[in-house]
């Protein structure tokens, strides 16, 4: 399901599924799903986050992508990733310290 929300231009499986209509079709599903569906992508999210090496996914690598899709489509269901987000946001951008 992933394949179509990423851009058509990372889609590793199909470029041509990730159309405007599949776009849609997914985050309808989403939407419709995200009680039963949080536990899996926030699963998928926080692998990315923790250990991409780890994820046998070829999608682990647009996972940024498929966090901005569904943030899109359906905020709420990533509320338990924020934390994992923001500790990978620290690591990779430290906050800089201005000495006065």
């Amino acid at each position: 399901m992933f394949d179509f929300i990423i851009p058509p231009s990372a889609s590793v499986f199909s470029p041509q599924a990730a159309t405007p209509a599949a776009s849609q079709l997914a985050a309808s599903v989403i939407q419709t799903c995200e009680e039963k569906l949080e536990p899996f992508v926030c699963g998928f999210l926080t692998s990315c986050f923790l250990d991409r090496d780890a994820v046998e996914s070829e999608l682990k690598e647009f996972y940024h992508e498929i966090l901005f899709k569904v943030f899109q489509c359906a905020p709420h269901m990533l509320l338990g990733v924020i934390p994992n987000l923001t500790q990978e946001l620290l690591v990779r951008h430290p906050p800089q310290t201005h000495l006065s």
